[in-house]
């Protein structure tokens, strides 16, 4: 899937959307530039640079980044081709972000529940 993405976007549109979504997972968690720079053991213009598609960071910068805000790097780099509905993904991100923080039995029980939802609305 990333190659295929890779192949349908320019380096430049690609670096843009990562850093709008590593922005929007920021803005969801309510950190600052600040605060991620410091967790990432990054500075907070890098963050800036990178939030603002500006720089094309190592996989392991990347990798501390999604680390600092508690989501895995697939998650981070999960980028939908076509318009995106900002709304619901900062909803999406905030629900993923709650989920993780439960217990793994609640976790599951909440998951299942979500699933079951999903396929009946077809």
């Amino acid at each position: 899937m990333a190659l295929f993405i890779l192949k349908c976007m320019d380096t430049k549109k690609f670096l843009s959307t990562l850093g709008r979504r590593i922005r929007l997972v920021r803005r969801v968690k309510k950190l600052s530039q600040e605060t991620l720079a410091e967790r990432s053991e990054t500075h907070p213009s890098y963050i800036s640079e990178i939030e603002l598609g500006k720089t094309n960071a190592s996989i392991y910068t990347y990798y501390k980044i999604a680390t600092a805000l508690g989501v895995s790097l697939q998650e981070l780099t999960a980028i939908h081709l076509g318009r995106a509905n900002h709304h619901n993904e900062e909803q999406i991100a905030l629900l993923i972000s709650m989920l993780r923080r439960l217990p793994r039995k609640r976790q599951s029980i909440f998951l299942s529940g979500i699933i079951s939802l999903i396929k009946t609305a077809g």
